[in-house]
């Protein structure tokens, strides 16, 4: 008797457990309103109520709770779709503007969207959006003591491929002048008198076309030296610079700055 009664006492709990209903398990997940309201406006854009559903847009897009909404962006693309599609092209401009403002990498997906927005979008991004380019950066200034050695100035400026071939160039014209001069010296039948001296009209004209070669070679490599320390000292970034006149759908933008 004591025995059975002990074994009820634990079986007790076991049963009470089993009984308590899971409270975790059937709780319900929050509603996102904002993507409730932001799906409703879509399917309100396809059943063929432009108006109302530009308008659902504009609204949605003003609240303060939707500004840092993950759907933001595409609510955006849909009430510039909206508005193009009613004629707004204006609005339709100025909601693309406002989506480059946020994200200037934004991409209309045309599996998406129909291919006349994307062409839209991309022409508002061409007009607006400034292609952003590495090497518009400015460029370091150049010490005076680098255009003493042949490709330093594009080597310290962080140009390595210019400055490796301005090293190239320059050393292989020095090594052929160097090279033909040696040639040159061996048709030369007395050396401590000044000129070429020569013992026929063979060896002349030879000595002509290896001295035309040796001076042609010498001023071409001092020509790339010259050529390389102008770059770097009065090149600049001007070809950078935005273009100074955009044509658009809704007018002519001009951009200008003083030099």
């Amino acid at each position: 008797m004591l025995v059975s009664s002990i074994a009820a006492l634990l079986l007790v709990p076991a049963y009470a457990q089993q009984g308590k209903p899971d409270v975790e398990a059937h709780s319900v997940a929050p509603v996102d309103s904002l993507s409730a309201d932001l799906d409703s406006a879509i399917n309100t854009y396809f059943s063929g109520e432009l108006e109302r559903a530009r308008d659902r847009l504009r609204e949605l897009g003003q609240d303060p709770a939707f500004q840092d909404h993950p759907k933001r962006l595409e609510a955006m693309v849909y009430l510039a779709e909206v508005e193009y599609y009613l004629g707004e092209r204006d609005s339709s401009w100025a909601s693309c503007v406002a989506v480059l403002a946020v994200d200037p990498t934004y991409r209309i997906d045309p599996f998406v969207h129909p291919p006349e927005l994307v062409a839209f979008f991309d022409s508002v991004r061409a007009a607006t959006v400034q292609p952003t380019n590495p090497k518009s950066n400015p460029r370091k200034d150049v010490p005076p003591w680098t255009i003493l050695v042949p490709g330093a100035p594009q080597l310290y400026s962080e140009q390595e491929r210019f400055g490796y071939l301005v090293i190239g160039s320059i050393s292989a014209l020095t090594a052929t002048s160097m090279g033909l001069y040696v040639s040159l010296r061996r048709y030369d039948l007395d050396l401590n008198r000044p000129g070429i001296q020569v013992s026929g009209p063979n060896e002349q004209a030879q000595a002509d076309r290896l001295l035309l070669w040796t001076n042609t070679t010498r001023w071409l490599a001092l020509g790339v030296w010259g050529a390389s320390i102008a770059e770097a000292l009065f090149v600049d970034n001007r070809s950078m610079r935005p273009r100074p006149v955009s044509l658009h759908p809704t007018g002519i933008r001009m951009h200008w700055e003083w030099p």
